[in-house]
């Protein structure tokens, strides 16, 4: 790797929680999971938390092929539109991309399996991935994914989004050095949690503070929270961030207590909800943000499902028995995972989990049967219609390595469910995020390899609903 820029990625160990969650409850385990992903420059430092995933991929028409790159457009001022701060970055100099520039290769589906189709991401030597998720734009809603493009011969970062319907780069930052020369000395973190936010470091390993943006589906456009923040350990790497899909995005850190919100348009200025306390999970779709308040009982854990609409209103939707530790929101319901859990602690798996349900205005609470009565946990959930589906971890199966960690799609309608594995020794879907559109279900795979960095991308899977009795396999719940 290039001098001029390395990958810093190092594993959160979310025994941490006590001291205020894990971005999307990652488990205790070794390397490729945590909050936030980042890519730094040469001067190295604290790292970006290595991450979990998501789906990359290509989109606007040009050359530049599945490997290599084209440097001509990528260098262009005319692809990039300059930004400015004040003060000004000192390690960098970042600028936005202008879609219709911008010539990243098409995305290429080819046939994998029943019902199964892959692409991949490539351009440049490394190939980052994060996260996906659905979003509301002025087209409608639709599954968006992000990467990080380390091009080290170019001393280049390039963070992008990606339409997964068709494949179109819908927005992206540029990092590049601040002189001509030099190298980046600063860190572009990608969030495990949401495809729309980036965080920026000046100059690591000591830096002044993190820099919030998200990425305005509507406007096609960033919006950056300035100024600087100071920097925050606890809420830049280890909370569970997520964002409202309004105009501008709303910014919400759910960190094992209160729920702070950062939601003034250009503004790093931060609130508390009222009232709010023990959150771990969050999830912000359709208008409306969502998210669980954990409480420790004598024998079990119980929790309030709390919402905040569009217009700030806030409400409670139910009250649910057990630990919920993974919620999503859909068109019409908002769909969770819960179970019983006396410490109140998600990254530790619930036991006796199930799905629950429940109208999005609040009423009766519909409960799917039970998963597993061994400990289960789930690090990210997606629902469109009549689907949800779940990237979760259970007890592995000794004799079959790397079984613990699979992809549960269930049909509300009927309960039914099918479940995926990793379907090579080469590739890992631990923690990998997941997401439903109404035709598609999407998730990535990374590359399995302990000696490649983390969140490196292996593949990018989509499985058509209209097939859903030739998903993966049958899942069989014990009651």
């Amino acid at each position: 790797m290039s001098p001029a820029l390395r990958l810093a990625a190092a594993a959160v160990v979310c025994a941490v929680l006590a001291a205020g969650g894990c971005s999307r409850q990652q488990p205790a385990e070794p390397a490729s999971t945590g909050g936030s992903g980042g890519l730094q420059g040469s001067s190295g430092g604290s790292g970006g938390i290595g991450g979990a995933p998501a789906v990359g991929s290509g989109g606007n028409e040009g050359d530049g092929g599945s490997g290599g790159i084209d440097p001509g457009w990528i260098d262009a001022e005319v692809t990039w539109r300059p930004l400015t701060f004040e003060p000004a970055f000192e390690g960098f100099r970042l600028s936005e991309g202008i879609p219709s520039k911008m010539h990243f290769p098409r995305l290429a589906w080819e046939p994998c399996g029943p019902a199964c189709e892959m692409s991949s991401l490539t351009y440049g030597r490394s190939n980052f991935v994060y996260s996906m998720s659905i979003a509301h734009s002025a087209e409608g809603s639709f599954v968006y994914a992000d990467a990080v493009h380390a091009l080290m011969e170019r001393e280049v970062l390039v963070k992008r989004i990606v339409r997964l319907s068709d494949g179109a780069t819908v927005g992206a930052l540029r990092m590049v050095p601040p002189d001509s020369g030099e190298f980046v000395e600063a860190s572009m973190h990608a969030r495990y949690d949401s495809p729309m936010i980036v965080m920026l470091n000046d100059r690591p390993p000591e830096p002044d503070g993190v820099m919030y943006a998200a990425f305005d589906a509507f406007s096609s456009s960033w919006d950056f929270k300035a100024p600087v923040s100071e920097a925050s350990g606890r809420r830049d790497s280890l909370c569970d961030v997520f964002d409202l899909d309004v105009s501008p995005p709303v910014l919400y850190f759910a960190c094992g207590d209160s729920l702070e919100v950062m939601d003034a348009p250009g503004s790093r200025e931060m609130s508390v909800i009222p009232d709010s306390s023990g959150t771990y999970s969050g999830a912000g779709n359709f208008g409306l943000a969502v998210w669980s308040e954990i409480s420790r009982g004598e024998s079990n854990s119980s929790s309030s499902i709390r919402g905040r609409n569009a217009l700030g209103e806030l409400f409670t939707l139910a009250e649910i028995e057990g630990a919920v530790c993974a919620i999503a929101v859909g068109q019409e319901n908002v769909i969770g995972i819960t179970g019983d859990d006396m410490s109140g602690r998600c990254p530790t798996g619930v036991l006796n989990s199930r799905f629950f349900l429940v109208p999005k205005g609040g009423g009766r609470v519909v409960e799917g049967p039970v998963l597993s009565a061994e400990s289960l946990v789930a690090s990210k959930i997606s629902t469109w219609g009549d689907y949800a589906v779940a990237n979760v971890r259970r007890p592995p199966d000794p004799d079959k390595p790397g079984s613990g960690w699979a992809i549960l799609l269930i049909r509300l309608s009927d309960w039914k469910m099918r479940v995926i594995e990793r379907r090579s020794l080469n590739e890992s879907i631990q923690g990998t995020t997941v997401a439903l559109d109404g035709q598609n279900l999407y998730f990535h795979s990374t590359d399995a390899y302990s000696e490649r960095p983390a969140n490196q991308l292996y593949g990018i899977y989509r499985y058509s609903l209209d097939r859903f009795d030739e998903i993966g396999v049958p899942f069989e719940p014990i009651q």
